[in-house]
């Protein structure tokens, strides 16, 4: 204000004589204060400006003329004020009481999740919320709270895990959020009941069983085999014996968590195995299908071959003289016949040969063929 006054007592001195003070107005600009927070982010720094300006307008006039004469002056003062304000930031922490959680098949155990508002304002609808596991193995009593500057309050999250859920360590993640959030990790581990225990040796002991027959299989495939495939089925199975070792020693240990996971690979492995045996076996049902399917057709166009030279007419012989009586002599049909069987005799005898020397049979006596006519 003393600058304002400063300012009309100044403007004074200089109008002329008869000058007056015709309007004066004073406004004054400023930044909502309630607002001072919209769209910044929190612990931000805000700095405001708060601006005054004053108007002021003055008019003159000379009385000693003729005709009156006016003169207006106007003047504007602007002052500016700046503010600098910290927006409060929240700040939520949560951590549960426990690293890990040990809970048997069909039991039910309690869990403490702390969340604590460190921040520097209120919290309201702070939920929580889990994952990494069956949201029907568990239930949180409040899943929504509020919390004051400087509160702690618990969650208590109740796990109820089933008789036939499975066993293993199960990774858990709580995550409290708000406009602000924060999580923290435990593990679950799901313990194995007697009824799990007693069939995961019975489970064991099949597998022995299995893997022994697979060996067993696995000598006659391996004969059939080419050196990749026995290579292969080779390690399958040295891979299989060991995990069924493993198995043995983690059940000693009590370990039936890794128990159940070796199982679960040597089941895996048998598979594998039993498919390729399948494989190599059907390949060679196929070679020999194929090889029975070429017999059968040549047998076939034999026959065919011996039917036709059967309806195929006989062929007249001249006589030897021309002035001879004696009709030539003309083969009958049983000895067409008998000659014809006796090529196909010769035929097949050698087409056995060679079948047998495939097979590698030594001993061909019962397939020997006789053949008789009677004339």
């Amino acid at each position: 204000m003393r600058y304002v006054l400063i300012l009309l007592i100044s403007i004074l001195l200089i109008l002329p004589k008869g000058a007056t003070i015709v309007t004066g107005n004073f406004s004054f600009n400023s930044l909502n204060q309630t607002n001072i927070c919209a769209g910044c982010f929190y612990g931000e720094t805000v700095t405001t400006t708060t601006t005054a300006v004053t108007t002021t307008t003055v008019s003159s006039g000379d009385s000693g003329e003729s005709e009156e004469t006016t003169t207006t002056t106007t003047s504007t003062t602007t002052t500016s004020t700046t503010t600098t304000t910290t927006i409060p930031k929240p700040l939520l922490t949560i951590s549960a009481n426990i690293s890990t959680v040990n809970i048997t098949q069909g039991e039910s155990k309690i869990v403490t999740i702390d969340a604590k508002n460190r921040g520097q304002t209120n919290l309201t609808g702070v939920k929580l919320s889990l994952s990494g596991i069956n949201s029907s193995v568990y239930s949180i009593n409040q899943t929504t709270i509020n919390l004051n500057i400087g509160e702690t309050k618990t969650y208590y999250i109740n796990f109820s895990i089933p008789e036939n859920f499975s066993i293993g360590v199960y990774r858990i993640n709580a995550t409290a959020n708000n406009s602000v959030s924060n999580s923290t990790e435990f593990n679950l581990t799901v313990l194995a009941s007697q009824q799990q225990k007693y069939s995961i040796n019975k489970t064991y002991n099949q597998f022995l069983f299995l893997v022994s027959e697979i060996e067993s299989n696995l000598t006659n495939a391996m004969a059939l085999a080419d050196e990749d495939k026995k290579l292969t089925l080779g390690l399958l199975l040295n891979l299989t014996k060991d995990m069924l070792n493993e198995t043995k020693n983690e059940i000693n240990r009590g370990n039936y968590i890794r128990a159940n996971e070796l199982l679960n690979s040597v089941k895996q492995y048998a598979e594998d195995i039993q498919r390729e045996i399948s494989s190599i076996k059907e390949k060679k049902k196929q070679e020999e299908s194929r090889f029975f399917i070429y017999v059968a057709v040549f047998i076939i166009l034999l026959i065919c071959a011996f039917i036709g030279y059967l309806l195929w007419p006989a062929k007249q012989i001249k006589p030897m003289y021309p002035y001879s009586f004696k009709p030539a002599y003309k083969m009958g049909v049983k000895e067409k016949v008998k000659k014809v069987f006796e090529k196909i005799k010769s035929g097949l005898s050698m087409l056995l040969d060679r079948i047998l020397q495939a097979l590698k049979i030594k001993s061909r006596q019962k397939y020997q063929f006789k053949f008789k006519f009677k004339r």
